[in-house]
């Protein structure tokens, strides 16, 4: 992929795709974002007319929204969706029991993971620790084979 390429996406969806891509690589589009900043292809100072699109849109989607951060662990900003919340007017009680049933679908996936797939740590623990006695013993004859070509070209080279 080209950088051409990829900045012109970055600066034609700009928010729409920098916010799922954070998720995959932090760090990295972070300092891009600082760059954008910089150059002013991105505004880091809300304006009021973002502000108020944010409320609305958080106002009508506000179920949907608390759950899935919830559940997704805030995809990384749970700070912002608390502070959005709080923007947007969601009453204290719903919020709660929003939080509380996500919390609940969020501790039932993990309890459900670990209780189905709990039994494959010891298959695949035994399977790693066959392969790594493999990768040892593969290591340790390919050691004795180039200690015994460098012995005998030194053999060799004394020889002659």
């Amino acid at each position: 992929m080209d950088i051409a390429f990829v900045t012109q996406l970055i600066l034609q969806y700009k928010y729409a795709l920098l916010l799922p891509a954070a998720v995959i690589e932090g760090p990295i589009l972070t300092m891009i974002c600082g760059l954008l900043v910089r150059t002013e292809y991105l505004v880091l100072v809300p304006t009021f007319e973002n502000i108020e699109l944010v409320r609305r849109i958080f106002q009508r989607y506000d179920v949907q929204i608390l759950l899935f951060s919830k559940v997704t662990m805030g995809v990384g900003f749970p700070g912002a969706t608390l502070f959005t919340a709080g923007l947007a007017h969601v009453p204290f009680w719903r919020f709660m029991q929003l939080n509380a049933m996500g919390q609940v679908v969020w501790t039932g996936m993990l309890i459900a993971i670990g209780y189905f797939l709990g039994n494959f740590y010891v298959k695949v623990n035994d399977i790693i620790g066959l392969i790594s006695a493999f990768a040892i013993m593969l290591l340790v004859l390919v050691a004795f084979w180039g200690f015994g070509r460098y012995v005998r070209a030194r053999l060799v080279k004394k020889i002659s």
